[in-house]
């Protein structure tokens, strides 16, 4: 039993000593420790030489230099990621064009007009013509994203919900343009 008390104790005293006198914990911290190597050894030492030692007994020998300091620590912010363009365009039908990073064409649909960030494709269309989803990150001007009715988040430009459509059998095809689906007529997406 001294053993195992022994060997616990050993371990306890040195991971306590070096977690509350360095900057381990701390947002940015280096790890630069402000306990002297003596006092960790000094500590350690009490446990080989008092095996029986309360824990108590052992962190109150811990000078009190050696305690991180309470006060909290300011905020850490996460730095926005800030998306410079969603969509790359290309020449779609001799002019400018929005795609997606796999470079198939994007189109809007007519009977989204009704409503900005908002889709009128669900259930079966949305299965023709899929939701663009948006990229992780802050959107630039004109960009946004929106909750769909299935849960998913779809990427909008200038309020119109972009989408891809099925029956483009390759990137910069553009079989979607103009077909009346859904209830509405489909576009290539532009800038």
């Amino acid at each position: 039993m001294v053993t195992k008390w022994y060997a616990w104790s050993t371990s306890i005293a040195v991971v306590a000593i070096l977690a509350t006198s360095c900057d381990m914990g701390k947002p940015g911290g280096a790890g630069t420790c402000t306990t002297s190597v003596s006092t960790i050894i000094s500590a350690v030492g009490m446990c080989y030489a008092t095996p029986s030692l309360s824990p108590t007994a052992m962190f109150s020998s811990i000078p009190a230099s050696a305690a991180p300091s309470l006060a909290p620590s300011p905020p850490v912010s996460s730095p926005s990621v800030s998306v410079s363009m969603p969509l790359s365009t290309a020449n779609l039908l001799g002019t400018p064009g929005f795609v997606n990073g796999s470079g198939f064409t994007v189109y809007v649909f007519d009977a989204d007009l009704a409503q900005a960030n908002a889709s009128s494709c669900n259930v079966g269309c949305s299965g023709v013509w899929p939701a663009v989803p948006p990229p992780n990150g802050t959107l630039p001007s004109g960009w946004t994203s929106f909750k769909r009715l299935d849960g998913t988040m779809q990427l909008a430009y200038k309020g119109r919900a972009l989408y891809t459509y099925v029956g483009d059998p390759a990137p910069g095809t553009t079989n979607g343009d103009g077909l009346t689906a859904f209830g509405g007529v489909w576009h290539v997406a532009r800038p």
